[in-house]
């Protein structure tokens, strides 16, 4: 790891675009349309704005999605996606968050890119294997779905993991840049924006069918996958010279507690729905995959925060200036408490009216919307305490306090779902959002002395 001292600490407040190392003019309008994009997207509140709409596409794919099917479809579709998503998490091995850290803790050179380009070729072959093992055990775990069920299956499994994955993989490279609009435009606008003309193409002429959602979803994967490719040649291969060899010595590019966190944290964000869908049915699952998409809404600022502020806690905390570091915690929780709590009272206050938009089946999913709000809102005025503990090195805590929560939820499922359906799932996540606040807070200060959660002391 180079020696971080003399590196230029950014204004408070602002995230600086990163340079690119290369003083030759831009030459096309590609490149120069990227250079622009690199200048918006290296502000915190356009990572905000990229996100909120991100959400809002993906939002209005699930409702479109409920519209068409029927509520246990739409329930089968539910445990597909989150399903996928475990996937991916699972084939990325950890690198996206790795890739972040490290790209942010060092400066712009070319030895920078080109001691870390060796690692990418090794990910995304690791990638590109489990994703075949994902796909085998995938087609075993969606063996008794009939039907329209086995040709989701099919475009799910066989597509989806691996272009979710590479292109999250772009993603952390790209925000450890600074660049934290920029690296959501593929997965997150491009991928939901493409589905919902995709469905809006297709929806008309075949009806509202399983099989034919699952085709659209896999086709705007593969886009924003080519999307993402091309943002990382774009941005990273005017770094490095064609005949500079890689530098790789001493340098790693897998990280098994990194990994081990990454598959802890997207299990207890999806293990909930898959259990409601299999301990009661998937009508059930449904309910509560509409509950938790509204919910998801009011964690979008304080999410787009967090994520958008990673580098900055990773540069500071090189540089080991934790007055720099403690002002950034205290800011941004308190923002993102109080955005979160707002629009978690107004959700709240018009559940019975949002959950409507789903269909009249799904009103009753009110009660289980205001929990996961609480959940939220317990989260976001918790910190970034789980970045906080990726971006300084401390991972195995992170580990540890994700699976003593995930333990707890799943624990909790198991009582609940069975008498209480989507609402006892409700209660589990919330109860287990609350157990691994409280371990990372404590971790975050017997290892770092700081208090993310007293931002308002």
């Amino acid at each position: 790891m180079p020696d971080l001292k003399m590196t230029k600490r950014p204004r408070h407040g602002h995230i600086p675009p990163a340079s690119t190392g290369n003083d030759e003019p831009l030459s096309t309008p590609s490149v120069q349309a990227i250079q622009w994009l690199r200048l918006l997207s290296g502000r915190a509140s356009t990572s905000v704005f990229v996100r909120v709409t991100a959400a809002a596409l993906s939002f209005l794919v699930c409702i479109t999605a409920a519209r068409a099917l029927s509520i246990t479809d739409y329930g089968v579709l539910s445990m597909l996606i989150a399903a996928v998503n475990l996937g991916a998490v699972v084939a990325l091995l950890g690198h996206e968050t790795l890739a972040t850290r490290v790209v942010a803790a060092m400066p712009d050179s070319t030895d920078t890119v080109s001691r870390y380009r060796a690692g990418v070729v090794r990910a995304v072959r690791r990638i590109a294997v489990v994703t075949g093992v994902i796909i085998v055990l995938g087609f075993f775990a969606t063996g008794h779905l009939n039907g329209s069920g086995g040709l989701i299956a099919v475009a799910a499994f066989a597509c989806m993991p691996f272009c979710v994955a590479r292109a999250r993989f772009v993603q952390g490279l790209v925000r450890g840049k600074h660049l934290p609009g920029l690296a959501l435009v593929p997965d997150g606008l491009a991928r939901p924006a493409l589905t919902i003309v995709l469905m809006a193409l297709t929806l008309p002429w075949v009806g509202g069918r399983l099989w034919i959602i699952a085709a659209d979803m896999a086709l705007a994967a593969l886009f924003a996958l080519l999307l993402a490719l091309s943002i990382e040649r774009r941005l990273f291969d005017r770094f490095e010279p064609r005949t500079q060899k890689p530098h790789t010595k001493g340098h790693g590019d897998f990280s098994a507690q990194i990994y081990l966190s990454s598959l802890l944290a997207v299990f207890v964000s999806q293990v909930a729905v898959l259990l409601v869908g299999h301990l009661s049915d998937p009508g059930q699952a449904a309910l509560y995959d509409s509950a938790a998409r509204f919910a998801a809404v009011s964690a979008l600022i304080p999410q787009s925060l967090y994520v958008a502020i990673s580098p900055r806690i990773a540069q500071y905390y090189a540089l080991d200036n934790k007055t720099a570091l403690r002002t950034l915690l205290r800011r941004y929780t308190r923002l993102s408490t109080l955005a979160t709590a707002l629009v978690a009272l107004a959700l709240a206050g018009f559940s019975f009216q949002l959950m409507q938009i789903f269909g009249t089946a799904y009103t009753q999913a009110g009660s289980a919307l205001k929990i996961l709000l609480l959940s939220v809102l317990v989260n976001a005025a918790s910190g970034p305490t789980g970045m906080v503990l990726l971006m300084t090195g401390h991972e195995s805590l992170h580990s540890l306090a994700l699976a003593v929560s995930l333990a707890f939820q799943i624990v909790l499922c198991f009582l609940l779902i069975p008498p209480y359906g989507f609402a006892g799932a409700a209660v589990a996540v919330l109860a287990s959002t609350i157990v691994w606040n409280v371990l990372m807070m404590g971790f975050i200060h017997s290892r770092l002395g700081l208090r993310p959660a007293l931002a308002w002391a």
